[in-house]
């Protein structure tokens, strides 16, 4: 928590991203061990999730989902009509494409509105008391974190609606388009509202997934950042801590977050997966915490290139506050866990300046 609020600390904390995926693949005993025994074994600092907070009463819509082997299709019935949606998941890297987008024309746009402005987001009471206890029992081990959501127009893009379609509608229905992002968007001010103030979890996320959903950065700037201000700005207001993590290309954006009141910024993913050091991040954001470091490719590597990695990240920064080494993504199966604990034993030892 002191990297969180740019406080002097004796040592890094380190946050190597593990799934269950990546256990289930090794030999025993780890392919037994559950995320957080893993983290206890590394002695590494996870940040762990809480389950979600907030979900939606609806009155005249609903959405109802069915999963046949790897497709899963995802329907929105509204009174206007309804749309759907399939996407079909890749075991190999443990994501979901879309294959089929809900909307398609000016129609669609009008059913999904309906959708959205028929949502009334309440707190989830029963996952409400089973984050308070989760976190109470993890309060010495790890940083707990609530996922709130991501930008109304990158939710857009990237799961209702084809980016070049996108384009077509922004250019023939501007006020149509921005009537659904304005519906989207009270449904996400609910939702932080209702964890900033509720949430018993040390930080609150937000989730860009920019490398699933490539923006140029102007798009970013006119469509996503305006509404970006408005939850950290309703974060800091609440006293709350705030991360933004954007998991694709960040250098150019930097200056645009220099200006709003997140806590920390991740991910820092370095060259050749991500485009910014946490050198580049620090002098953009010199009182915000990063979060970074690496990249997921570099954990396969021999272990005195992933030493020689770090260090050279961190022999680059006018000073060590503010800073938590993630892994740059999750841990792919071939990370060999011995050398992890290696890596870890070095970054809890390394010299704080």
């Amino acid at each position: 928590m002191a990297a969180l609020h740019l406080q002097p600390a004796d040592r890094f904390p380190f946050w190597p991203k593990i799934d269950r995926a990546y256990l289930k693949a090794q030999a025993a005993p780890f392919t037994a061990m559950s995320v957080a025994e893993f983290h206890a074994w590394l002695g590494s600092d996870p940040h762990l999730w809480t389950p979600t907070l907030v979900h939606e009463m609806r009155a005249t819509t609903r959405v109802e989902t069915a999963r046949e082997g790897l497709f899963q299709k995802t329907t929105y019935h509204t009174p206007l009509g309804h749309v759907a949606g399939i996407q079909q998941y890749n075991p190999a890297t443990r994501t979901w494409r879309n294959t089929a987008y809900p909307i398609h024309s000016h129609d669609g746009l009008a059913i999904m509105t309906a959708f959205y402005e028929d949502a009334r987001p309440k707190l989830d009471r029963a996952a409400f008391e089973k984050t308070k206890e989760f976190c109470a029992t993890v309060a010495q081990t790890a940083v707990t974190a609530t996922y709130v959501g991501m930008t109304p127009f990158l939710e857009l893009v990237q799961g209702m609606l084809d980016p070049q379609r996108a384009a077509e509608l922004l250019t023939t229905y501007p006020q149509d388009v921005g009537v659904l992002l304005e519906a989207m968007h009270q449904v996400m001010v609910k939702r932080m509202d209702y964890c900033c103030a509720q949430s018993p979890a040390d930080v609150l996320y937000l989730i860009e997934n920019t490398a699933a959903t490539p923006l140029p950065p102007p798009i970013y700037r006119t469509f996503c950042l305006p509404h970006l201000r408005v939850y950290a700005e309703m974060a800091r207001q609440a006293g709350r801590l705030l991360v933004l993590l954007i998991s694709g290309q960040v250098k150019a954006l930097l200056p645009d977050l220099r200006g709003l009141s997140f806590s920390a910024l991740e991910a820092f993913t370095t060259p050749p997966v991500g485009d910014a050091t946490l050198a580049e991040g620090r002098a953009a954001c010199p009182n915000t915490c990063l979060i970074g470091g690496a990249n997921a490719p570099l954990w396969t590597r021999p272990m005195l290139e992933i030493i020689v990695g770090l260090d050279e990240q961190f022999d680059a920064l006018p000073h060590l506050r503010g800073i938590v080494i993630t892994s740059g993504g999750v841990i792919t199966p071939d990370a060999d866990p011995h050398k992890l604990r290696e890596v870890a034993e070095w970054v809890r030892a390394y010299p704080m300046k």
